[in-house]
């Protein structure tokens, strides 16, 4: 990607883009335009931040569910369930 393509989308990712990067983002690694753009577009961004945490539970419980026996520690289980709570009330999160 040349250098005024990179720039013409960090100055302009949309919100759409901007969740099919996320998701993106679990399945390919993203150019480094492409991750550029995203972390500027959620610095912004409250409801592309929701999302990303969303995704990033719902990457949580599949790789979970692949473990053996498909099933979550009880550890497991409380941390998605901190996640849950703390992406529902926008409080931080604690990585």
């Amino acid at each position: 990607m040349n250098f005024v393509r990179a720039v013409k989308l960090v100055l302009t990712l949309n919100c759409a883009q901007s969740a099919r990067l996320v998701s993106d983002g679990y399945d390919r690694k993203l150019s480094r335009s492409e991750r550029i753009a995203l972390r500027a577009h959620l610095l912004v961004c409250t409801a592309c931040r929701k999302l990303r945490r969303q995704l990033e539970l719902v990457h949580l419980a599949a790789q979970a569910d692949s473990a053996p026996g498909g099933r979550l520690s009880p550890q497991q289980r409380a941390r998605i369930a901190e996640r849950i709570e703390g992406s529902q009330s926008g409080g931080p999160r604690s990585d």
